[in-house]
């Protein structure tokens, strides 16, 4: 007998704040079969849309870039996140976990150790399924360690990875530049 594996659509998605229409982005939601969407730079009016195709999660649409959220088809609860990547700077979903103050075990590559040593989250070697999945179990028999873990993304998520600390960065650069 062969076993099935269970299968989980999940789309991670810039909805460049207002910029992307609404109504055809929830469409293709659908269309795809999307399990769960995680946003960033949502308005209003694309929340509404996106929770009519998927009516669970939790979704904080902003004016000003700063809208983010998780919608999931089914009730659930995202109790940790993993972006096992083999090559990436940096991901929207990351920060999405953050703002939530998720657990997150990250691939040490591209900009994720910098999240790490704020203590946000835990890195393994890209490529490498076993020390994945070794720390994956660890955090599940920890919730003191899951506990720590996502105060700390709470926190980086309002200090240095929050909106008005980037723009600061950015415009610290900017003037730099001159």
């Amino acid at each position: 007998m062969t076993q099935r594996r269970a299968r989980f659509r999940i789309i991670s998605a810039n909805l460049w704040n207002g910029g992307a229409d609404p109504g055809a982005f929830a469409e293709l939601v659908v269309r795809l079969g999307a399990d769960a969407v995680a946003t960033q730079e949502m308005t209003g009016a694309q929340a509404e849309a996106l929770a009519r195709a998927l009516p669970h999660g939790k979704l904080e649409p902003a004016s000003d870039y700063k809208g983010t959220g998780i919608a999931l088809r089914e009730p659930a609860r995202v109790h940790r996140v993993a972006l096992p990547y083999r090559d990436a700077e940096h991901s929207g979903v990351l920060y999405t976990g953050l703002a939530f103050g998720k657990p997150l075990v990250l691939s040490a590559v591209g900009g994720f150790p910098e999240v790490a040593a704020q203590g946000a989250a835990r890195l393994v070697p890209p490529e490498d399924p076993a020390a994945l999945a070794t720390t994956l179990s660890e955090l599940v028999a920890d919730s003191a360690a899951r506990e720590r873990l996502a105060a700390s993304a709470l926190e980086a998520a309002a200090g240095v990875y929050s909106w008005d600390a980037i723009a600061a960065q950015t415009l610290a650069l900017y003037r730099e530049l001159r």
